[in-house]
């Protein structure tokens, strides 16, 4: 999903500075469940309300319906570092919303140097437009490098076909007797009857918490290398 950039809402009206959110924590738990980790906070200035998500138990969802005419449209996630607006229904990016660096430290530990300035750069490559023009041979060459990519990947679309025509006959079954279905999934989630989980998810999923994908113009990775200082993408890691 692409974040919005245009959002009407991002404004100091709805967004609290980071520096007014010294007394709150990524650990905060939600007060009406407990609830740590996938939690959400309110940007609207004189609220900073911690709630869950509506994967948990929707505390922030309830929170917005408690504000007519949504009057506390934006939030932040804990868990992916996300912005959201509710009165847009959309994630969203916007100069004002550079809270991600504070709430980070408290996550993971401070950064050092090396590290805030990359996190700095990619940051700032997300409104950093270059003038009409520039930048357009790098676009054709990042095109040129995916039209041979496709080509090919092209001879192995029968292969690709049958592996997914198996996976969509595929059936997992209980210990208990009877199919695995998706409630299964979620109510073993939440009671942490998995404790070996593996998601595999494409370079985009962290787009939203400011994290760049590879090959998007201007913002990608591979568009940016020089800026970053990194040799080669693989670098990042």
């Amino acid at each position: 999903m692409t974040p919005k950039r245009d959002c009407p809402h991002c404004t100091p009206e709805h967004i609290l500075p980071k520096e007014e959110f010294k007394d709150v924590h990524v650990n905060d738990p939600c007060p009406d469940c407990g609830n740590v980790g996938e939690n959400w906070v309110c940007f609207k200035p004189g609220c900073r309300t911690v709630k869950c998500s509506r994967y948990v138990k929707s505390h922030m969802l309830d929170h917005q319906a408690d504000n007519p005419d949504h009057g506390h449209p934006i939030a932040f996630s804990f868990a992916d570092f996300s912005y959201w607006c509710y009165a847009c229904d959309s994630y969203v990016e916007h100069p004002l919303l550079d809270h991600a660096s504070y709430f980070f430290e408290q996550k993971f530990g401070e950064c050092g140097d090396d590290d805030k300035a990359v996190f700095a750069k990619m940051q700032e490559s997300k409104f950093d437009d270059k003038p009409a023009g520039e930048g357009e041979e790098e676009k054709k060459d990042m095109a040129d490098e995916e039209q041979k990519d496709d080509g090919k990947a092209g001879g192995n679309d029968a292969d690709a076909r049958e592996v997914t025509d198996k996976m969509a006959g595929l059936k997992l079954k209980k210990e208990e007797g009877g199919d695995f279905t998706y409630e299964d999934l979620v109510e073993g989630l939440k009671a942490g009857k998995f404790k070996r989980v593996l998601v595999l998810t494409g370079a985009g999923i962290s787009v939203s918490a400011g994290i760049p994908d590879f090959r998007s113009p201007k913002t990608g990775i591979y568009a940016n290398l020089a800026e970053y200082k990194l040799p080669t993408p693989e670098t990042l890691f």
